[in-house]
Formats: structure tokens, C-alpha cells, sequence
């Protein structure tokens, strides 16, 4: 049997098998009725994800980075 082409929230594409007469198993029928331009579509949330997951990561170290500066120059000062 052929693999799905249906693609995971993660973005990977489905291990399970097609099912007879579609490109996608039962989890990813709609999927498979997506048009070309639509399917697309259904892997761009998992790209801003990981935008969004490096935005998130050099806030985090921006804040460290003060905190450290902050806790430094505090001490300095004592």
C-alpha cells in the first residue's frame, strides 16, 4: 500500500497507509481533498513556529542578559 501524504501538527509527514482510492489514511482525509495551494498552506504554521520559537528564545536571553548586568552592577555598588 502506498504512505500517507498527510502531514503531522508537527509537520512530518504521516507514517500510517493510504487508504484504497486516496493519497492520505482516514486521520488526514481532509487533506487529501485540500487543493495544491491549500495543502501548502497547512505547513506554514510549523515554520512561523519556529520563528516564533526563536523569537521567544532571544527575548529569554535578552532578559538573562539584563538580570545579570543588573545583579553585577548591584553588587558593585554594595
Amino acid at each position: 500500500m502506498e504512505r500517507c501524504h498527510g502531514r503531522t501538527k508537527s509537520g512530518d509527514r504521516c507514517k500510517r497507509s493510504a487508504r484504497e482510492g486516496s493519497s492520505c489514511c482516514a486521520i488526514h482525509a481532509a487533506q487529501a481533498e485540500a487543493t495544491p495551494g491549500e495543502a501548502d498552506a497547512t505547513d506554514q504554521p510549523s515554520e512561523e513556529r519556529g520563528t516564533l520559537d526563536t523569537l521567544v528564545l532571544v527575548a529569554a536571553t535578552g532578559v538573562v542578559v539584563v538580570a545579570l548586568l543588573t545583579v553585577r552592577r548591584f553588587f558593585r555598588i554594595l
